[in-house]
Protein backbone atom coordinates (compact mmCIF):
# COMPACT_ATOMS: atom_id res chain seq x y z
CA UNK A 1 0.00 0.00 0.00
CA UNK A 2 3.20 2.28 0.95
CA UNK A 3 4.40 1.85 -2.57
CA UNK A 4 1.37 2.90 -4.34
CA UNK A 5 1.11 5.68 -2.59
CA UNK A 6 4.57 6.49 -2.80
CA UNK A 7 4.08 6.18 -6.64
CA UNK A 8 0.90 8.25 -6.50
CA UNK A 9 2.75 11.50 -4.88
CA UNK A 10 5.62 11.22 -7.39
CA UNK A 11 3.19 11.16 -10.11
CA UNK A 12 1.19 13.75 -8.47
CA UNK A 13 4.69 15.92 -8.14
CA UNK A 14 5.89 15.48 -11.79
CA UNK A 15 2.03 16.80 -13.11
CA UNK A 16 2.02 19.32 -10.74
CA UNK A 17 5.61 21.04 -10.89
CA UNK A 18 4.87 23.45 -13.43
CA UNK A 19 1.85 24.38 -11.77
CA UNK A 20 3.67 24.84 -8.34
CA UNK A 21 3.92 28.29 -8.75
CA UNK A 22 0.49 29.25 -9.56
CA UNK A 23 -1.28 27.17 -6.78
CA UNK A 24 -4.38 28.34 -5.63
CA UNK A 25 -3.82 30.06 -2.41
CA UNK A 26 -7.28 29.44 -0.42
CA UNK A 27 -6.14 25.92 -0.73
CA UNK A 28 -3.77 23.80 1.22
CA UNK A 29 -0.45 22.92 -1.08
CA UNK A 30 -1.89 19.01 -2.18
CA UNK A 31 2.47 18.13 -2.01
CA UNK A 32 2.30 19.27 1.65
CA UNK A 33 -0.99 17.42 2.17
CA UNK A 34 0.20 14.35 0.58
CA UNK A 35 3.34 14.53 3.50
CA UNK A 36 1.37 14.87 5.70
CA UNK A 37 -0.73 12.08 5.13
CA UNK A 38 2.07 9.74 4.65
CA UNK A 39 3.41 11.00 7.94
CA UNK A 40 0.16 10.29 9.92
CA UNK A 41 0.00 6.99 8.02
CA UNK A 42 3.40 5.60 9.04
CA UNK A 43 2.90 6.85 12.49
CA UNK A 44 -0.03 4.76 12.61
CA UNK A 45 1.85 1.98 11.18
CA UNK A 46 4.73 2.69 13.82
CA UNK A 47 7.43 3.75 11.68
CA UNK A 48 8.90 6.36 13.38
CA UNK A 49 11.45 6.91 10.99
CA UNK A 50 9.89 7.81 7.60
CA UNK A 51 6.78 9.36 9.62
CA UNK A 52 9.35 12.07 10.51
CA UNK A 53 10.63 11.94 7.12
CA UNK A 54 8.15 13.23 5.78
CA UNK A 55 7.00 15.37 8.37
CA UNK A 56 10.61 17.23 7.88
CA UNK A 57 9.15 17.16 3.85
CA UNK A 58 5.84 18.47 4.72
CA UNK A 59 7.63 21.51 6.83
CA UNK A 60 10.00 22.15 3.93
CA UNK A 61 7.57 22.38 1.34
CA UNK A 62 5.46 24.21 3.56
CA UNK A 63 7.85 27.22 3.37
CA UNK A 64 7.61 27.31 0.33
CA UNK A 65 3.88 27.81 0.12
CA UNK A 66 1.59 30.54 1.10
CA UNK A 67 0.59 29.91 4.68
CA UNK A 68 -2.71 27.72 5.74
CA UNK A 69 -3.87 27.14 8.73
CA UNK A 70 -4.58 23.70 8.50
CA UNK A 71 -1.59 22.70 7.21
CA UNK A 72 0.26 24.45 10.30
CA UNK A 73 -2.52 23.26 12.59
CA UNK A 74 -1.69 19.62 11.12
CA UNK A 75 2.21 20.13 11.37
CA UNK A 76 2.27 20.82 14.77
CA UNK A 77 -0.01 17.87 15.81
CA UNK A 78 2.22 15.19 14.01
CA UNK A 79 5.29 17.32 16.06
CA UNK A 80 3.52 16.69 19.13
CA UNK A 81 2.38 13.21 18.62
CA UNK A 82 6.24 12.66 17.45
CA UNK A 83 7.51 14.19 20.51
CA UNK A 84 5.87 12.11 22.87
CA UNK A 85 6.77 8.49 21.48
CA UNK A 86 10.53 9.36 21.91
Amino acid sequence: MLYAIEKYRNQRINENEPDAITCNPAKPDPKVQLYLTLSMLNYILERKQESIQYLIEAKVAAEFMVQHPKITANINLMERALGEKK
